[in-house]
């Protein structure tokens, strides 16, 4: 079964979330919370998007994002692939579940 075509935002404001596999715990140490605070900052660098808002869970993360819809899958790309690389070397695991995903409730400004 094919994967749903993400919707796209009237305001270029997304409501991101990545999370482990089986909500398997991926920042459960704050060098964890740093390193992908760290990796977002450095994508900056690269790619024109803000970041609003965000929370790191233990198992989770939610980010608040304005991006352009073409910019958006290239920075979550990005953000994936560095997060797990760094994760899979300390942790010698593999525990991000599959692409993200955006909350489907429309935002209020």
């Amino acid at each position: 079964m094919p994967r749903q075509a993400r919707m796209k935002s009237s305001t270029g404001i997304y409501h991101i979330m990545i999370r482990g596999i089986n909500k398997e715990q991926i920042f459960n140490r704050v060098v964890h919370k740093n390193k992908i605070i760290e990796i977002i900052k450095n994508i900056r660098e690269d790619i024109e998007f803000d970041v609003i808002a965000y929370c790191i869970m233990d198992n989770h993360i939610h980010l608040l994002i304005k991006a352009d819809e073409d910019k958006l899958e290239t920075l979550m790309k990005k953000l994936n692939i560095k997060y797990a690389i760094y994760y899979n070397k300390i942790e010698k695991r593999h525990r991000k579940q599959g692409r993200f995903f955006l909350i489907d409730k429309p935002l209020k400004l």
